[in-house]
């Protein structure tokens, strides 16, 4: 009987070490593929708000990134110090984005661990492919920004405060301390996330309230020495007119967040077909946990999971439920997707469970309907207008197209068009005469000039709206030729030529 016993405890520890090892290759499997995805786009032109961590970090010392973030920034300074340290390794138009690409890569083991610790291994794996192959967490993994660190360092927070929590011990809880200051120092947004963790914290381990107090206390005493720097931030209240001007609204928010990217309509990316087959695919599995629980199965094989259910779905849902609140007040800060990202890892554990609690054929079919509407998503993001636009072929063109007197025009309306010039000067090799000229100005008067002195004329539009123009024309002044550069801002060159004999050296 004893030997029999022992037999099937060896056969179910053997069939556990198994499953284990099949789950560490799907996860590396995963792991390489969101890396793959990641890398893909790295070297793609700045986009944005890139353009300030550029400015924040490039020919400044440390006291001089630390400085400009507090004049002009709506972050705290870590991952701005990251991308300091980072762009010492070569071109910082490229490398400043080395801490996001590795912090994004890193959140899928990690998102995989803390759904085993906290849930169980399948819905781990589906959490950590989610997070690995999702075009949200993809995108921002690509951007020289603080949403990718701060999806791995929240993640790492939990996973510590857990630690701590099971081990009890000095070393641990000051690792957790250090993940929450780590937390704070990377966005404000975190807080939510923080929040979240303290109160369920001191719920269901009432027991460990001093050595949490005490965590809090010291890691708030450490930030304490940012603080004097957050009243010099950049003022919210532009928030709302800038989504205004993108026509973004808060079901764009939920809706990009779940599977979509930046600057991009759900509507294209992830697309009405993939967003009904994800729905689709969540709505299966809700409907087979209901019946599950209704024939009176268990939705959950130990009592003890039931609070880190709560803890993974309260986390899921802090940060859109506190912006929700905080835009009854003040900024509409919810409308941009990507201060939701404190909250995603948990949302797509979260969907990892919920796909993995029916029954076998059932679950599998909300699995296979989620990953091939997530898959139609991710396949949308290689297409070349849904990447960022590649400013070094436009660059180049124009380099090679323009001689050294002719005359470059940035067309088109309001700052955004001052903002393109500027970027795209920056990569050019050549040194050009440029000239910002917006629609309401006498773009001819300038065009003229230059075409009267033999000078060809390079007109720059961008393609997409709501910034949308195309190249200007007169009865006079048409362009002979244009090319086009896609991208989520892509862009239009027209080359306007001066009369036959009149060129210009």
């Amino acid at each position: 009987m004893a030997g029999r016993e022992r037999g099937a405890l060896s056969g179910g520890a053997l069939h556990e070490a198994s499953d284990s090892r099949r789950a560490m290759l799907l996860l590396a499997g995963i792991t390489a593929a969101a890396f793959v995805l990641r890398v893909w786009a790295f070297r793609d032109g700045l986009l944005g708000d890139e353009w300030f961590t550029y400015e924040d970090v490039h020919d400044r010392s440390l006291a001089g990134t630390i400085d400009a973030v507090q004049a002009v920034e709506n972050s705290p300074p870590l991952n701005f110090v990251l991308a300091w340290l980072s762009a010492k390794i070569g071109d910082p138009k490229i490398w400043i984005r080395l801490p996001s690409l590795l912090a994004g890569t890193a959140t899928v083991p990690l998102v995989y661990a803390l759904g085993v610790r906290t849930l169980d291994r399948p819905a781990a794996l589906i959490g950590a492919a989610f997070v690995g192959l999702s075009p949200f967490a993809t995108f921002y993994s690509q951007e020289a920004r603080p949403y990718a660190l701060l999806m791995f360092l929240v993640v790492l927070s939990i996973l510590a405060l857990l630690h701590a929590l099971t081990v009890n011990r000095p070393a641990r809880w000051a690792t957790y301390g250090a993940t929450v200051l780590a937390v704070l120092l990377t966005h404000y947004t975190g807080v939510f996330v923080i929040a979240a963790q303290a109160l369920w914290a001191l719920w269901v381990h009432r027991d460990r309230w001093r050595s949490l107090a005490l965590t809090y206390v010291l890691s708030a005493a450490a930030y304490c020495v940012w603080l004097p720097s957050v009243s010099g931030q950049t003022a919210l209240g532009v928030v709302p007119k800038i989504a205004a001007l993108l026509g973004l609204t808060r079901t764009d928010a939920i809706l990009t967040w779940i599977a979509g990217i930046g600057f991009v309509s759900y509507d294209d990316v992830p697309g009405v077909p993939a967003l009904v087959l994800l729905g689709l695919g969540l709505a299966v599995g809700i409907v087979g946990a209901c019946v599950k629980l209704l024939r009176g199965n268990r939705l959950l094989e130990q009592h003890s999971q039931r609070s880190h259910v709560v803890l993974i779905v309260l986390l899921a849902c802090v940060t859109p439920v506190a912006l929700l609140a905080y835009a009854w007040t003040g900024s509409d800060l919810f409308v941009f997707p990507r201060n939701l990202s404190a909250s995603f890892p948990f949302a797509a554990l979260t969907i990892g469970w919920v796909l993995t609690r029916p029954t076998r054929p059932i679950g599998i079919v909300a699995v296979l309907l989620v990953g091939l509407g997530l898959g139609i998503a991710t396949a949308k993001t290689f297409e070349r207008k849904y990447r960022r636009t590649d400013f070094t072929p436009t660059a180049r063109f124009i380099d090679n197209t323009a001689s050294r007197n002719d005359v470059v025009i940035y067309y088109g309306t309001g700052p955004l068009t001052t903002y393109t010039g500027t970027a795209l000067s920056r990569y050019y090799e050549r040194q050009h005469a440029t000239r910002t000229v917006l629609v309401n100005n006498d773009w001819q008067a300038v065009a003229r000039r230059a075409l009267q002195r033999g000078n060809r004329v390079l007109v720059v539009t961008l393609q997409h709206p709501p910034f949308f123009q195309p190249l200007p024309t007169s009865p006079t002044l048409r362009p002979q030729r244009q090319r086009e550069f896609e991208g989520v801002e892509g862009l239009t060159v027209g080359i306007y030529e001066p009369r036959s004999g009149a060129r210009s050296p």
